[in-house]
């Protein structure tokens, strides 16, 4: 029922749910390699996946694995506690895809000061954490918001990144002042004027 409701609300929603590792077509469903999940979702260049077991189909809203390159042999490790949950994810997740390298989505490192600034500053997101399909063993994904902002700490190369989008620029610049860290092209966006506009797609913060 779950996965029926989700794709009748949004499944056609390309900017939400398929700017990265795209919710699949309903005729593109199919069996992970282990033959025991139903995936719904795939990572963009067939590395992961997110299912649901078989013998949990006939749950309205049963739990979700998922499985990756990154997991032994033909593991799969648990995502989320529900189907519904597990498309709240994908939904924040592929908004950050989708802006993060736009003029209103930045990141750093997380360093503790950093750390400590998201903590204090802005309020964490209803979902479980969860580990990242890269990085499996490394500390796991958690997200934190405010009006017009969303913010995400994962996995990185030098232990864990924030990444930041906003519903425009000058979202992304309050955020910027508001958390000391290295920023990715922090100089050319500290010089930019902060524009009226919005962009046309509507962020789900």
């Amino acid at each position: 029922m779950a996965l029926h409701e989700a794709y009748a609300l949004f499944g056609r929603r390309r900017d939400l749910v398929a700017q990265h590792n795209p919710l699949l077509p309903p005729d593109e469903l199919l069996l992970d390699p282990s033959g025991q999940l139903l995936v719904f979702r795939s990572e963009n260049q067939g590395c992961a996946g997110w299912g649901v077991p078989l013998d949990q189909l006939s749950a309205d809203d049963p739990p979700v694995v998922f499985f990756s390159d990154y997991l032994p042999d033909l593991a799969w490790e648990p995502f989320m506690p529900s189907l519904s949950l597990a498309f709240a994810e994908t939904i924040l997740s592929e908004t950050v895809m989708g802006r993060r390298y736009d003029p209103t989505g930045r990141d750093c490192v997380a360093t503790p000061e950093v750390l400590s600034g998201v903590e204090d500053q802005f309020q964490p997101v209803g979902l479980p954490v969860y580990p990242a399909w890269h990085s499996p063993t490394e500390p796991p994904i958690r997200w934190f918001s405010a009006a017009g902002k969303l913010l995400c700490l994962e996995p990185g190369n030098s232990g864990q990144d924030l990444v930041v989008v906003g519903r425009t620029e000058g979202d992304l610049l309050e955020v910027l002042r508001a958390i000391p860290g290295e920023w990715s092209d922090s100089a050319d966006t500290a010089n930019r004027a902060e524009p009226e506009e919005q962009h046309d797609l509507v962020l789900p913060f």
